[in-house]
């Protein structure tokens, strides 16, 4: 029981330091209507299964900023930049299959299912912080 206890009380403290990394990493003084859509869903259903579907509609929502920021971009750069991109925004895509599966491996299938939602935030936050570099390439490019 006390392990359980603490699984739990150290996979809230996760969820608290990530959600306030990444309220830091944020463009000052910005929510992203997909984290104010992701607390009020978790906070419909606090459920395990129902975290992870906030979660996970959360890391769909972030991939298709990925995809709007991505077509946002290509449209300001020069042929040599876009092919700088194009080589950049292929090697995260492996790198986030390649974390995608280490999470699986060393994190979701552990015992217990409060580590289905840690992985799911990991997961979640490795495609926000891609969106919200892009959205910051974006600015400069248009700066």
């Amino acid at each position: 029981m006390k392990k359980i206890l603490m699984q739990i009380t150290i996979a809230l403290l996760l969820i608290v330091s990530i959600s306030f990394f990444l309220k830091v990493v944020a463009l000052p003084n910005e929510q992203h209507a997909i984290d104010v859509q992701l607390e009020k869903c978790i906070e419909k259903d606090y459920s395990t299964s129902g975290m992870n579907k906030c979660v996970y509609a959360a890391t769909d929502a972030w991939l298709d900023q990925i995809s709007i920021y991505s077509n946002m971009i290509k449209k300001e750069l020069s042929k040599e930049q876009y092919t700088v991109f194009i080589a950049a925004q292929q090697s995260w895509e492996r790198y986030y299959e390649l974390e995608k599966k280490l999470i699986v491996e060393t994190v979701y299938n552990k015992e217990g299912s409060i580590h289905t939602n840690i992985a799911a935030g990991m997961l979640e936050n490795i495609v926000k912080q891609r969106a919200l570099y892009l959205k910051s390439y974006l600015y400069e490019l248009k700066e």
